[in-house]
């Protein structure tokens, strides 16, 4: 049975830490991002909102690792 595990959410990048390679030299970088939005349930709009923390790798880390605090972002991942 095949499984899901996946996740795709935009907001803003609110905290990162300073980038740092594994022991085999893959960068990675540590990160928060905050989310607010209205949803549409039960046919009533809602504001909702969150905080997610994330872990990226190589390539992703590096390009995340320049980007400015304040950012616009769209990240998916597992």
């Amino acid at each position: 049975m095949a499984s899901s595990n996946r996740v795709e959410v935009d907001g803003t990048l609110v905290e990162m830490e300073a980038l740092r390679y594994t022991p085999a030299g893959i960068p990675v970088v540590k990160f928060r991002l905050s989310h607010e939005s209205e949803q549409i349930e039960a046919d009533i709009p809602r504001k909702v909102g969150c905080e997610i923390e994330g872990l990226a790798f190589a390539r992703e880390a590096s390009l995340l690792a320049a980007a400015p605090l304040g950012i616009r972002l769209n990240i998916s991942g597992f």
